[in-house]
């Protein structure tokens, strides 16, 4: 199966809302950049769990993004708020949108 793909990446943060908020407006620029890039949100879940959810047109472009944020100098802000054991991350092919 080919198609768009949902990068959905979970994590805690000791950091309030609104510093993850504004470390990860920092990237914005960049992913607009990545090649296949499509959109983003962020979420907060009620047990204080972010959600980061990025469409990309495919996973060759998902997987790209996710090896080159590692040492994106835009990134960093946003990576130092992350708990990195604390982090899941999933690619799901999409088969349905509206």
């Amino acid at each position: 199966m080919t198609g768009s793909v949902l990068e959905i990446v979970e994590f805690k943060s000791s950091a309030d809302v609104e510093q993850v908020q504004k470390a990860a407006s920092l990237l914005e620029s960049w992913l607009r950049n990545q090649a296949g890039f499509k959109w983003r949100r962020l979420s907060l879940r009620d047990d204080g769990i972010f959600v980061d959810c990025i469409e990309w047109d495919d996973m060759n472009s998902a997987k790209i993004a996710a090896e080159t944020i590692m040492t994106e100098p835009s990134a960093h802000a946003f990576m130092q708020l992350i708990d990195g054991p604390s982090v899941v991350m999933h690619h799901a092919t999409i088969v349905l949108s509206n």
